[in-house]
């Protein structure tokens, strides 16, 4: 059995660039309301939200159980905004089989906001922000 609860409302998605995007679009197509009910629930428990949206093995498990609770409360403080806002969000992931040479290396997982601000003629001034995941080895 499983540390976590897992939801019966949407199916789980591979971690993977591709699962993750599939996610999203199934999460932006839902109704503001719902959506927010999705966004309070990153916030209110990520490591869960997780679980219950994503394929993790008993390794990757562990793994999220390791981070550090002031990185897991940003990391969903900015993916909750992001969620409820329908921005996008994408996760680049090393191929753990070929990346990580040996049992000692370091996961890293780093989070990074970036915002691109823009002025055209035609269309004035534009703000376009991304929330990028980023998984590898050190």
């Amino acid at each position: 059995m499983s540390r976590y609860y897992k939801s019966v409302f949407m199916k789980k998605y591979p971690l993977s660039t591709a699962g993750l995007a599939d996610l999203l679009a199934q999460l932006y197509a839902l109704p503001d309301a719902a959506l927010l009910k999705e966004s309070a629930s990153i916030t209110a428990n990520f490591r869960s939200w997780l679980n219950d949206n994503f394929e993790l093995a008993a390794t990757q498990l562990d793994f999220l159980d390791q981070i550090d609770n002031a990185f897991i409360a940003k990391a969903a403080a900015s993916s909750a905004q992001f969620v409820q806002n329908r921005l996008p969000i994408q996760l680049i992931k090393a191929n753990s089989t070929t990346t990580r040479l040996a049992e000692t290396q370091d996961k890293v997982v780093i989070v990074h906001e970036s915002t691109t601000k823009k002025f055209t003629t035609l269309e004035g001034y534009s703000e376009e922000a991304v929330l990028t995941f980023h998984i590898n080895y050190q």
